[in-house]
């Protein structure tokens, strides 16, 4: 009899022990690994989240830029209003210092402050300066080749104050410019062909200050 209840017991906590081991198999997580847990982890999803942001934003600056490429030039081919703060008022210092149109320098630059829809930095001096002025501070790009709402520069053979105008078309072979001139007319379109930008005789032309770049 004590053999048998020996046996009953060992039985017993045999099949105690197993009920016991096959219970906790089931409820321990099966192979959780590393990388499973880290992507769990609030900091990585912060970061995730982070990440997602920065690239929407990415995103939002491209279409800014596309747009703002995409922005279309509206050349001026007729002479300003008198009501047009650009060109006629205070806040065009050749006007302000009593230099107004009829004046290359006054209409060049209300047109580019019409143009950029902010004040230029553009000399404040004779148009026979402005190319070198420009290049020297480095405010805009400058070059040879003709592009709309470019300042073309222009210095005279014989001296004198120079020349600027603004490029408003370029078509083919053709750039047009809008002027103005000192002592003559106060609004005026003349054109050349691209690879001779010297409107007139004895005009020496220094190059383009791209406004737009």
């Amino acid at each position: 009899m004590i053999v048998i209840k020996n046996v009953f017991v060992y039985v017993a906590v045999f099949f105690v022990t197993a009920t016991t081991l096959l219970c906790c198999s089931f409820l321990e997580p099966k192979n959780a690994s590393v990388e499973e847990t880290v992507a769990l982890s609030p900091a990585t999803e912060d970061e995730a989240v982070q990440e997602a942001t920065q690239k929407s934003e990415v995103k939002a600056v491209q279409c800014v830029k596309v747009k703002e490429e995409k922005k279309e030039y509206i050349p001026r081919f007729s002479k300003p209003k008198s009501s047009n703060d650009y060109f006629y008022s205070n806040e065009n210092p050749f006007f302000e210092s009593g230099y107004g149109m009829p004046n290359c320098t006054c209409y060049a630059w209300g047109r580019a402050y019409e143009i950029l829809n902010r004040e230029p930095k553009l000399a404040l001096c004779d148009a026979k300066d402005w190319y070198q002025y420009n290049k020297e501070n480095d405010f805009y790009d400058y070059g040879q080749e003709p592009k709309v709402g470019a300042v073309a520069c222009w210095e005279y053979e014989w001296g004198g104050d120079g020349h600027v105008a603004v490029v408003e078309e370029v078509e083919g072979d053709i750039v047009k410019y809008s002027n103005s001139a000192w002592g003559s007319d106060e609004f005026y379109i003349t054109q050349s062909s691209v690879d001779n930008p010297d409107v007139y005789d004895g005009w020496i032309f220094q190059g383009y200050i791209y406004l737009l770049e």
